[in-house]
């Protein structure tokens, strides 16, 4: 019931009440950490509505290596953990999309 309660302040007094965590009002993507990183880096976002998610990540040549996809997400906040082991060290960029369209792109650097 509380989640579908339109935004405003019934939600967010209900909210403080009783504990309940408000969906976020926006995209947002964290800076990954660790970044630089051996050989784990953890990528946190938010999408303040359902719909697909897809993660890839590419190599400094363009190459994509990952292409991670999460299909009718809810509204919330979420982490990707990548474990690049089997990767060589260098730079890398990681980019989300949220229904196909782009959200953000950064680099990371894998070292070892």
């Amino acid at each position: 019931i509380f989640q579908s309660l339109p935004n405003g302040e019934l939600k967010i007094a209900l909210a403080e009440e009783f504990g309940f965590e408000l969906p976020p009002q926006s995209f947002f993507v964290y800076s990954s950490y660790p970044n630089p990183f051996n050989p784990v880096t953890t990528i946190r976002y938010e999408t303040p509505m359902r719909g697909d998610i897809r993660i890839q990540i590419t190599n400094i040549s363009g190459q994509k290596i990952i292409d991670y996809t999460k299909n009718k997400l809810q509204s919330g906040y979420y982490t990707y953990t990548w474990d690049a082991s089997d990767y060589s060290s260098g730079l890398y960029f990681f980019s989300i999309f949220f229904n196909n369209t782009l959200i953000n792109s950064q680099k990371i650097m894998l070292i070892k």
